[in-house]
């Protein structure tokens, strides 16, 4: 991540972000920042950080907003609604330390550290924190990526059982498949036939990110779903792009072609979605082969996991097929891993 407290050679084996990448805080900040730190110590909090960086004359209101809202003081203080919030109370007190210190070089009597004692750091307004989603969409406005986690994690369990991941789209080209994620953005063009309009998205999942092209006749159909910030899945096809931007770049990449968009289900009802959990003490490779056989065969929502012995510790290994949990299908399953024990969870019970 990225920090104002703290130097980077105690962090040579962790992925850090420069604060430079920053959108609203140029360069001249950025070293400013980095002297002041190398000269006078870390930051101690958000009211130290910006009573000395306003003394150096490297800090504005701006500046200051868009490093709470990219995280840079999460390790000083982790609620960024308060500090977005106590703005003008954070830079009233650092003017009032600049000032102090200025009246006490121009004093034989008193010293600007003494005078700067006096001043009594004020509360911050007492508000509840940005959302993690509200957390996530300031990032990637301000850094270009989600940083502190993914707005996609909690509907990992989601894609999983429907979708392929984005980054194994181009292996299924020619396919009509389900991909799932974030839209991060979206650009619509107008035809100057007919005033119909299309939509261009940039679908975002864990593994990876594509466009997604949907046109006319599906955009007015799905038009309500397509906003920035959605979690979605999208069926349709994987192609070769035809098109690219006006320099002609694009063109031959991978790309989606939306035929039908819905929105994901919360991650909620995913932790109340039928599971069943299969424990076996061993299985061989061509019962594997066999097994996922009856689960498609059985296609449903109940999630799959597989118990197994590993190296004398138990693992769980969730597959990608979901199932109908029918007596049916899980008597094709004891026919196949006899030693098999099968538990239900939140599966009626005449389904069992």
């Amino acid at each position: 991540g990225r920090r104002v407290a703290r130097n980077a050679p105690k962090y040579e084996h962790a992925i850090r972000f420069g604060l430079g990448a920053i959108k609203g805080v140029g360069e001249a900040a950025v070293e400013a920042i980095l002297k002041e730190r190398a000269t006078n110590g870390a930051f101690t909090d958000v009211f130290d950080f910006a009573s000395r960086m306003l003394e150096s004359g490297a800090l504005n209101r701006a500046t200051l907003e868009a490093l709470i809202q990219a995280g840079a003081f999460d390790s000083l203080h982790p609620n960024r609604a308060q500090l977005i919030s106590g703005l003008d109370v954070i830079l009233g007190y650092a003017q009032s330390v600049v000032r102090a210190k200025a009246s006490g070089q121009n004093s034989l009597f008193e010293s600007a550290a003494q005078e700067e004692i006096t001043i009594v750091k004020p509360a911050l307004p007492a508000v509840d924190d940005l959302s993690t989603s509200e957390k996530l969409a300031l990032e990637r406005e301000l850094l270009g990526v989600y940083l502190s986690d993914h707005p996609v994690r909690p509907y990992a369990r989601v894609l999983a059982g429907k979708t392929v991941p984005i980054a194994h789209a181009a292996e299924r080209e020619g396919s009509t498949i389900t991909i799932g994620g974030i839209i991060t953005s979206v650009q619509t063009r107008v035809s100057k036939k007919n005033g119909s309009r299309m939509a261009m998205l940039t679908l975002e999942d864990l593994s990876g990110s594509i466009r997604v092209m949907v046109f006319s006749n599906v955009y007015e159909q799905y038009r309500e779903i397509i906003q920035k910030d959605r979690v979605v899945l999208v069926r349709g096809k994987v192609q070769t792009s035809e098109f690219g931007n006006r320099n002609g770049e694009g063109s031959g990449t991978v790309e989606f072609r939306a035929d039908a968009i819905e929105l994901a289900p919360e991650p909620s009802s995913v932790d109340d979605a039928p599971q069943v959990y299969i424990r076996v003490p061993r299985c061989h490779l061509d019962q594997l082969r066999q097994l996922r056989q009856v689960l498609e065969h059985h296609a449903g929502e109940a999630v799959v996991r597989f118990e197994v012995v590993v190296a004398g510790a138990r693992r769980i290994v969730e597959v990608p097929q979901r199932i109908t949990p029918s007596p049916a299908a899980l008597e094709r399953v004891r026919q196949m891993l006899p030693q098999a024990q099968i538990r239900l969870e939140n599966v009626p019970s005449q389904a069992s």
